[in-house]
Protein backbone atom coordinates (compact mmCIF):
# COMPACT_ATOMS: atom_id res chain seq x y z
CA UNK A 1 0.00 0.00 0.00
CA UNK A 2 2.25 2.98 -1.49
CA UNK A 3 1.60 6.15 0.29
CA UNK A 4 -1.99 5.23 1.84
CA UNK A 5 -3.53 3.73 -1.24
CA UNK A 6 -4.32 0.40 -1.75
CA UNK A 7 -2.26 -1.95 -3.87
CA UNK A 8 -4.88 -1.63 -6.66
CA UNK A 9 -7.72 0.57 -7.61
CA UNK A 10 -10.37 0.08 -10.24
CA UNK A 11 -11.61 2.70 -12.20
CA UNK A 12 -15.02 3.44 -11.71
CA UNK A 13 -15.01 6.42 -14.82
CA UNK A 14 -13.36 7.04 -18.12
CA UNK A 15 -9.73 8.85 -17.42
CA UNK A 16 -7.64 10.14 -19.48
CA UNK A 17 -4.16 9.10 -18.52
CA UNK A 18 -0.82 10.03 -20.65
CA UNK A 19 1.66 7.26 -20.85
CA UNK A 20 4.38 7.43 -18.10
CA UNK A 21 7.19 7.06 -20.81
CA UNK A 22 5.73 8.65 -24.25
CA UNK A 23 3.81 11.26 -22.96
CA UNK A 24 0.65 9.99 -25.25
CA UNK A 25 -2.46 10.03 -24.36
CA UNK A 26 -4.48 7.65 -23.57
CA UNK A 27 -7.69 6.76 -22.43
CA UNK A 28 -8.66 4.09 -19.97
CA UNK A 29 -12.21 2.84 -19.46
CA UNK A 30 -13.58 2.22 -16.51
CA UNK A 31 -13.23 -1.51 -14.54
CA UNK A 32 -9.40 -0.72 -15.49
CA UNK A 33 -7.69 -1.84 -12.82
CA UNK A 34 -4.36 -0.17 -11.42
CA UNK A 35 -1.54 -0.62 -9.13
CA UNK A 36 -0.67 2.78 -7.95
CA UNK A 37 3.22 3.30 -7.60
CA UNK A 38 4.61 6.60 -6.84
CA UNK A 39 3.55 10.03 -6.85
CA UNK A 40 5.73 11.92 -9.88
CA UNK A 41 7.93 14.56 -9.12
CA UNK A 42 8.35 18.23 -10.68
CA UNK A 43 11.86 17.06 -11.78
CA UNK A 44 10.30 14.46 -13.90
CA UNK A 45 7.77 16.64 -15.83
CA UNK A 46 4.72 15.49 -13.45
CA UNK A 47 2.76 17.92 -11.51
CA UNK A 48 0.18 15.81 -9.27
CA UNK A 49 0.03 12.71 -11.50
CA UNK A 50 0.64 9.35 -9.65
CA UNK A 51 2.94 7.02 -11.61
CA UNK A 52 0.37 3.73 -12.11
CA UNK A 53 0.83 0.14 -13.68
CA UNK A 54 -2.03 -1.17 -15.39
CA UNK A 55 -2.37 -4.83 -14.58
CA UNK A 56 -3.54 -5.72 -17.59
CA UNK A 57 -0.04 -5.24 -19.98
CA UNK A 58 2.15 -3.78 -17.19
CA UNK A 59 2.31 -0.33 -18.72
CA UNK A 60 3.23 2.86 -16.70
CA UNK A 61 0.68 5.24 -17.01
CA UNK A 62 0.61 8.99 -15.48
CA UNK A 63 -2.94 9.16 -13.84
CA UNK A 64 -4.47 12.26 -12.06
CA UNK A 65 -4.36 12.43 -8.43
CA UNK A 66 -8.58 13.30 -8.66
CA UNK A 67 -8.53 9.83 -10.75
CA UNK A 68 -7.38 7.37 -7.85
CA UNK A 69 -9.86 6.99 -4.75
CA UNK A 70 -7.22 8.29 -1.54
CA UNK A 71 -4.68 10.46 -2.83
CA UNK A 72 -3.18 12.77 -1.90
Amino acid sequence: MPYGLPGAVKLEAVVRAHDWDTRRVIVLQSGAILAPLFPGADQDGWDGEWCCMLAATGQRVAMPRDALPGAK
